[in-house]
């Protein structure tokens, strides 16, 4: 059904169509807000009001009066205080009361409310009896009302009024109930309008989707494929509606595109029999191409010209961007002069083969002539360079014989002054040791004081000791102990004696090896004097010998120099010749080989005549 429709009456019909299932939703969302409002207006009006005025009667009675009743009998409020408090709250009972009778009630709360009113004209009376009672001021008869009247009479009201309350609640809890059951029911049946109206709506997407998107989408990559230059594309899609005529379109498009391909290709392979016929006028492609062929066939008749060798030819270009024509033409006009200068150069080198064969027979006789001379020069060159090659070996081998003398005469003159200094070393230790031995000696009488001095205190000891032991036998048993002691200072006295006596003896022995040694450096010191006078002496000598060494070396060294430099330049003078004669063989070569090119090229002209006569100019 959807495809015998054009394109138009399918999109205004899937957007009516989604209104129409919005409004729908529309409608049930605002239907079950309606309903749902409803409800709560009559649950505010009907029972939460009366709620209200049933809680402010109660607490009037229950609170106010009795508040009043006890904060006069403690002196918290002063009559004139709790009369108005209590006046106040009878009005507001008066009031409310009548407010409530005029909202729609149901059996209970109607009985209920009897009951009440029974009631209320009790209270009256009771609280009639209490207003004059506070007006009087008499604190007695407050007390007992409050004692044996005020509760008979406010607790039977609260307890209805409680009741009455409960009824309200239940009423509101039933009405809650009600609105909550239509909420859901509503609700119930806005979700399945609403995922009616979804799949509804998706149904009709995937439909004109199917209908319009897919061939769309099927074409747009046909024309992407045809862009990268595939012409080989199918449209399969067929409708009555726009997408239909836009399919029709691509194929007839297609089917031209695959034409000009084909004739493209017999191009490409050269067959210039290839046909276009323009579909109008305007058909500038196919006009263009079929006047590409023509023109692509008139090129191809001049080349055959061309290969038959007629330059008379003539290609007349489309343009100045006809770059194929222009290319042609220059081509034919440039063969022309071509052709024209190869006969003329051919003549010319004709004429000039002759000369040339002349002379390179007379220039293969002259190099052979010189390539003999070049050899015997080579070989004399060779024999020099021998010479010369030996006196450079024996003058290099005395300079580093000189060299080597002056090495050792510097090495001779080096150890000289490590004799010098070694003998001045010398003479300066000598000199430190008779000094050494000198102080030595000095101590030496020193040290024979102090062994004196030790002597004449061990000879005072040892007289001292006995002394004491004469003083310790005096005293008897009191003096052994002093005596022992003596004895010890004897016996120690004795021998510092003996060891002074060897100190001395060795003291003497050191005091005559000091006096030979004092000789022996003496000795020693002269000798030493003597060897540096000879060291220097023997230095001046070497240091003569060396300076006439290093002359004799430097001069050996200049004559290897400069017979290494005439060795240089007789090896520079074979290889020129050796050049000269490689030089010279390449030259006889050179003739033989142009005196073979001359005869080439006689032949090369024959042909080239030959071949320039085939043209037409």
């Amino acid at each position: 059904m959807l495809g015998r429709l054009r394109l138009g009456p399918k999109l205004i019909g899937g957007f009516l169509f989604v209104s129409l299932l919005c409004a729908v939703v529309g409608y049930q969302g605002v239907s079950t807000m309606n309903e749902g409002e409803r409800i709560l207006r009559i649950i505010y009006e009907d029972h939460a009001i009366p709620l209200g005025q049933l809680k402010l009667i109660s607490d009037k009675f229950a609170v106010d009066i009795v508040d009043a009743c006890q904060k006069m009998r403690g002196g918290m409020m002063t009559w004139a205080d709790g009369q108005a408090s209590i006046m106040q709250a009878r009005e507001i009972i008066v009031n409310e009361w009548k407010k409530y009778l005029l909202h729609d009630l149901d059996e209970d709360e109607r009985q209920l409310a009897e009951e009440i009113g029974a009631l209320k004209k009790t209270a009256g009376v009771s609280l009639d009896r209490l207003t004059e009672i506070v007006r009087s001021q008499d604190r007695e008869q407050l007390d007992d009302f409050i004692k044996n009247d005020l509760y008979r009479t406010i607790d039977p009201l609260t307890t209805r009024f409680s009741r009455l309350t409960d009824v309200t609640i239940r009423h509101i809890r039933e009405k809650t109930d009600e609105a909550a059951s239509d909420f859901r029911s509503g609700r119930r049946v806005l979700v399945i309008v609403a995922s009616f109206s979804v799949l509804a709506a998706l149904v009709l997407g995937f439909v004109l989707k199917r209908n319009i998107t897919n061939p769309a989408a099927a074409m747009a990559a046909a024309a992407r494929d045809i862009a990268l230059g595939d012409v080989n594309q199918k449209i399969e899609f067929r409708s009555v509606d726009e997408i239909g005529s836009l399919a029709d379109s691509f194929r007839s498009m297609i089917d031209y595109i695959r034409k000009i391909a084909e004739a493209a290709e017999s191009l490409r392979q050269g067959d210039l029999s290839v046909k276009i016929v323009p579909k109008s006028d305007k058909d500038l492609l196919s006009h263009n191409f079929a006047a590409l062929i023509e023109h692509t066939a008139k090129v191809a008749a001049a080349a055959d010209a061309l290969s038959r060798g007629d330059l008379t030819v003539q290609v007349q270009p489309q343009s100045e961007k006809d770059t194929l024509g222009n290319a042609f033409s220059r081509m034919i006009s440039s063969l022309r002069n071509m052709t024209s200068e190869i006969l003329e150069a051919a003549n010319i080198l004709a004429s000039s083969i002759s000369e040339i064969s002349a002379i390179s027979s007379q220039l293969a006789a002259g190099a052979s002539e010189t390539a003999t001379a070049v050899s015997e020069t080579t070989t004399t060159v060779e024999e020099v360079k021998q010479t010369a090659h030996l006196a450079s070996q024996k003058a290099r081998h005395v300079a580093e014989s000189a060299g080597k003398a002056v090495q050792i005469s510097q090495a001779g003159k080096k150890a000289t002054d490590q004799t010098v200094e070694g003998m001045n070393l010398i003479r300066e230790q000598m000199e430190s040791i008779a000094e050494s031995i000198v102080k030595l000696s000095e101590q030496s009488q020193a040290i024979g004081e102090i062994i004196s001095t030790v002597n004449d205190l061990a000879d005072q000891s040892n007289l001292l000791a006995v002394n004491a032991s004469i003083e310790a036998a005096k005293a008897g048993e009191e003096g052994k102990g002093f005596a022992v002691v003596a004895q010890e200072i004897r016996t120690l006295a004795e021998q510092s004696k003996l060891g002074t006596a060897q100190v001395r003896g060795i003291l003497s022995d050191i005091q005559k090896a000091t006096a030979a040694a004092v000789m022996a450096t003496e000795q020693g010191s002269k000798a030493v004097e003597e060897g540096m006078r000879r060291s220097a002496q023997s230095g001046e000598s070497i240091v003569l010998l060396g300076n006439g060494i290093t002359e004799a070396s430097q001069a050996a060294t200049q004559i290897a120099a400069s017979s290494q430099q005439q060795l240089v330049g007789m090896d520079q003078v074979a290889l020129a010749m050796e050049n000269i004669q490689q030089a010279s063989v390449q030259n006889v070569e050179s003739a033989r080989q142009l005196e073979t090119a001359s005869h080439a090229l006689n032949e090369l002209g024959t042909k080239l005549k030959m071949l320039v006569s085939r043209y037409k100019v």
